[in-house]
């Protein structure tokens, strides 16, 4: 087994490939291997950055070896990406995609961060249920904020900022699931 940068990545029948960064300067090449992934986990890494003679400066890292003929390769860590995540506990486990700060954090003591930045939605498959969850507790809050509100009214009217308020409620609950999480 082997270190070294990603050179390149494609699909080959449906099935990911990395390329190790070819030894030997710019004219070298390297075969591909089939990519291999951590516990189910998948990623693709994006191209690495490179110098005005096409020169690889700097890239994902990537874990490769043979078995035979066939190349395998496991595409690990970021470097340009690693500095921006956050501080794990000892434990804690945080999944990242290489764009505006976008990361899932599974924390030691359980808790999960999801964040998303601004102009961005979260969701997962088709029914959007990381939204539905997020909008449902978003949701379950307004009505509280919603009865405190209303109970706390001067001769049966709420107070007119109150008023605003709850308007801003209903029509935030009235926008759906979706947008009630974009962006942080």
């Amino acid at each position: 087994m082997d270190s070294t940068t990603v050179a390149a990545t494609s699909y080959v029948n449906g099935v990911l490939h990395v390329q190790p960064k070819p030894m030997g300067g710019a004219d070298a090449s390297s075969a591909q291997g089939i990519a291999s992934h951590p516990f189910g986990f998948a990623g693709r890494p994006k191209d690495p950055d490179v110098d005005s003679t096409g020169a690889i400066t700097k890239g994902a890292v990537l874990f490769y070896w043979y078995e035979g003929n066939t190349v395998h390769s496991m595409p690990a860590g970021d470097p340009r990406r690693s500095a921006k995540l956050p501080t794990l506990d000892k434990g804690g486990s945080v999944q990242y995609a290489d764009c505006d700060n976008a990361y899932g954090l599974f924390a030691a003591d359980g808790t999960y961060t999801l964040r998303v930045p601004a102009g961005k939605t979260a969701s997962i498959g088709d029914a959007n249920a990381a939204a539905l969850t997020y909008a449902q507790a978003f949701q379950n809050l307004c009505d509280a904020l919603k009865t405190v509100l209303a109970t706390n009214c001067v001769n049966g009217s709420p107070l007119t900022g109150a008023t605003v308020f709850l308007n801003a409620i209903d029509a935030i609950k009235a926008a759906g699931p979706t947008t009630m999480i974009k962006g942080t």
